[in-house]
């Protein structure tokens, strides 16, 4: 790719004061590129990545382009090659790392709808590069400060939240996932003997929001088995194998709770 042309790219997105939300058609155009080229422009890309961050001149709109690019490569990697993961992933976390330390409150949720974009349709087995990014950020913690500390929770709140709509899908590899991967995330409500600050999203919260679509759940099953008892069919309705498949999921996230609680 011409440096030239992709300079003169970088240059007219971020000087376009039209666009002031993340914006889902360049993240697209991003996402389409790298499915398509794979990592042939990913080096000058990475390259124009960390002038993005480093300048001060218009930050928030050189910020949200970059998450834009990144959130793009992130998921044009749908179909790469485990090497060509791993290379990207190599050379990609060492510039998240700088992001994330670097912060400031304007910034931190442009790069948070980056990961979760990231994240959408996307296979289970390739979204393992991002949650391990994202676990070592939360274990690890370089700096610790307010931004970043409200950075890491806006992740795991994303996280979480794209992981309770899912709980009725009609994959049972899926849903198995989801409840592994949701404890862990509510596990952050946890409040520790020396009294450090409750986490979001919080358990609380949680069995609040379970509570109405379990009732619900039950209701469905009551009033369709009966229709199909009495109609006769002995075919399982879809409204009633999605609430099944959401009570069953919440039972696991339950038993797993207490099984991983750190609490007396």
């Amino acid at each position: 790719m011409d440096e030239n042309f992709l300079i003169q790219l970088i240059k007219i997105n971020v000087n376009n004061e039209d666009i002031i939300k993340f914006d889902k058609s360049r993240f697209s155009m991003f996402k389409s590129l790298f499915r398509i080229f794979g990592l042939s422009f990913f080096d000058n890309f990475m390259k124009q990545l960390d002038l993005l961050v480093h300048r001060k001149k218009h930050e928030k709109q050189e910020h949200r382009l970059a998450a834009e690019i990144v959130a793009g490569m992130i998921r044009g990697s749908k179909y790469w090659t485990l090497d060509m993961l791993d290379e990207f992933w190599h050379k990609l976390t060492l510039f998240l790392n700088e992001v994330c330390v670097n912060l400031s409150p304007d910034l931190f949720i442009y790069w948070g709808l980056s990961f979760r974009h990231s994240m959408e349709n996307q296979d289970p087995r390739r979204v393992f590069q991002t949650i391990n990014f994202i676990r070592r950020l939360i274990d690890n913690q370089p700096i610790i400060n307010t931004f970043n500390e409200a950075f890491r929770s806006y992740l795991v709140q994303s996280l979480a939240a794209r992981a309770k709509e899912l709980l009725d899908h009609p994959s049972k590899l899926i849903r198995q996932m989801i409840a592994t991967v949701l404890p862990v995330a509510l596990q952050f409500d946890l409040t520790s003997f020396h009294g450090k600050p409750t986490h979001h999203p919080t358990i609380n919260q949680f069995i609040d929001e379970m509570h109405h679509r379990l009732d619900q759940a039950i209701i469905i099953c009551q009033r369709k088995s009966l229709v199909n008892h009495i109609a006769g069919t002995g075919i399982m309705d879809n409204e009633v194998h999605q609430a099944l498949n959401l009570i069953e999921l919440v039972v696991a996230i339950q038993g797993q709770l207490f099984a991983t609680c750190n609490q007396p």
